[in-house]
């Protein structure tokens, strides 16, 4: 039986301009190297929010649009809460809901549901009662989904603060909708490492950033890097079943056969 693969890249926080990038970084090249992988491994890449740096401006997006203008793949966007959502929606062709980048693709067995998690000033994630009804009328069309949330529906560690993950009324209504149907995994970003835990009866998935990842403060400031170059592959049996997700390094480093 054939399998599906989609790559799941996150927070990539593209620039409008060098200048806007933190210093030490450079998103833009990070995310070309990663689309260069991506697209030859997969049949669609899902980009789980933040695309842009700061807050979803016309430069940022028009060098977004630059970046992906070749991958040879579907590229599906996730807003997030560096994102603007209607100029987001815009520039993919997507037509959104209600203001918002709420929408699904039926890909090859599975509905890929992506829900719009950003509001605007905060940084943490809320989702409205429409959204959550919209949400479980979507899944009760599908044999077999994955959902798809800019911020992570875990609350432990680096995602235990509100302003790190979905708000607890949230993540009540989600994990309520979500018990209902089967889903293989609600997969988001915005905590910028790899984080896999369990909720409301299937499989949470963090992925991390391809742009820089969060240290340890110093001196009471936050730290960061460039750290791995990373990005998750899910995949599937084209019937939708045995899904399965893989955490993908980017590297220089020489494969070589083994004898």
């Amino acid at each position: 039986m054939a399998r599906v693969v989609i790559a799941q890249l996150s927070d990539v926080h593209i620039p409008g301009a060098p200048a806007e990038q933190l210093a030490g970084s450079n998103p833009s090249d990070r995310l070309k190297s990663v689309l260069a992988v991506a697209s030859r491994r997969s049949s669609a890449v899902l980009l789980t929010g933040d695309l842009a740096a700061t807050r979803g401006t016309d430069d940022e997006y028009r060098a977004l649009r630059a970046l992906v203008a070749d991958v040879p793949v579907p590229v599906w966007p996730v807003a997030g809460n560096h994102d603007e959502a209607n100029r987001l929606a815009a520039l993919f062709g997507i037509s959104g809901r209600n203001g918002r980048c709420d929408y699904f693709v039926d890909h090859s067995g599975v509905r890929v549901v992506v829900l719009d998690s950003s509001r605007d000033k905060l940084v943490g994630g809320r989702l409205d009662a429409e959204q959550v009804d919209w949400l479980d009328t979507v899944l009760g069309g599908a044999s077999a989904s994955l959902v798809a949330i800019h911020h992570p529906c875990l609350a432990h560690d680096v995602v235990s603060s509100p302003s790190m993950r979905l708000d607890d009324p949230s993540l009540e209504a989600l994990g309520s909708v979500i018990s209902c149907h089967e889903v293989h995994a609600v997969i988001g970003g915005h905590a910028h490492v790899p984080l896999v835990g369990s909720f409301a009866g299937t499989t949470a998935i963090v992925a991390p950033s391809t742009a820089y990842e969060f240290g340890d403060r110093v001196d009471g400031r936050p730290t960061y890097r460039e750290g791995p170059l990373q990005y998750f592959e899910h995949s599937w049996n084209d019937d939708g079943s045995g899904f399965l997700s893989r955490l993908v390094t980017v590297s220089d480093e020489v494969w070589r056969p083994l004898t």
